[in-house]
């Protein structure tokens, strides 16, 4: 697999990226939503119309002021005077994101769990595991090589 080239250096997917694994899963999760409201089974959207709101204005704010496709700029956004200064202390830590990944993470887990195949399920589950395992390994690699790579340490003080 090639490497990916990124729009700046020292950019790379950060702790709220989903994941292959997660994201087939919401596809998994939209189609069977889909089918099931399509029979008249599963409730329609007018039911979570409280989630829709906290999900937009938090996945917006969350987001930098670069949004980025690889090497591609998609959209800058430069806020001027006290929106500047009122958004920098929000998005600074990039805490927001959570918000709508936890909505995302609870539409997959309650779409999903209502399989009746309980073997499809956990074969489901277990690959879209294994997949997000194999999409995370070059970063969980590279922290961990930083973090437990023998270094020795030489004290300055003693000769």
């Amino acid at each position: 697999m090639p490497p990916i080239t990124y729009y700046e250096s020292g950019q790379y997917e950060g702790i709220a990226y989903l994941g292959c694994g997660l994201i087939i899963l919401l596809a998994i999760a939209l189609c069977i939503y889909v089918i099931k409201l399509c029979k008249g089974e599963a409730r329609s959207l007018h039911n979570s119309y409280s989630h829709i709101p906290s999900f937009i204005i938090s996945l917006l704010l969350s987001t930098g002021g670069l949004i980025t496709l690889g090497p591609h700029l998609i959209y800058e956004f430069k806020p001027t005077g006290i929106l500047e200064s009122a958004l920098s202390i929000i998005r600074a830590s990039g805490r927001l994101a959570f918000i709508s990944y936890y909505i995302i993470f609870l539409f997959i887990i309650r779409t999903t769990f209502k399989l009746k195949n309980d073997k499809i399920l956990l074969i489901i589950i277990t690959l879209c595991t294994i997949i997000n395992l194999v999409d995370f390994y070059p970063q969980l690699s590279l922290l961990h090589n930083q973090y437990y790579s023998k270094y020795s340490y030489i004290n300055p003080i003693k000769e």
